[in-house]
């Protein structure tokens, strides 16, 4: 068993698919509105307080991917994470900014 730590401002994130914006019940969004939705399975040094593992995140087109174990992960740092996802029920989620470095 392998135990893996990224470095610096760098998450490691399984990609879980797309969600649409109609999904969401926006009604005036467009087909091709769609976020890349993933679930944090790794977390840098510095950002060890504002993500942990297990989160459900939104984020950009600005990653690399690489297999580790068994797993696709995304990498990519902390600014292409736009969002992340705390549900609260099975059919709402609310939606967390996370903080930026000032």
């Amino acid at each position: 068993m392998q135990k893996i730590q990224m470095l610096r401002n760098l998450l490691g994130v399984q990609k879980l698919g797309k969600q649409n914006k109609r999904e969401r019940g926006e009604i005036f969004a467009t087909a091709e509105s769609t976020f890349n939705v993933g679930m944090v399975q790794y977390v840098g040094q510095d950002l060890a307080g504002k993500f942990s593992v297990g989160q459900k995140v939104y984020f950009g087109n600005q990653r690399e991917e690489i297999r580790m174990g068994d797993s696709d992960i995304m990498v990519m740092e902390e600014k292409n994470v736009f969002a992340i996802v705390e549900e609260t029920n099975e059919e709402a989620a609310s939606i967390e900014a996370p903080e930026t470095p000032a």
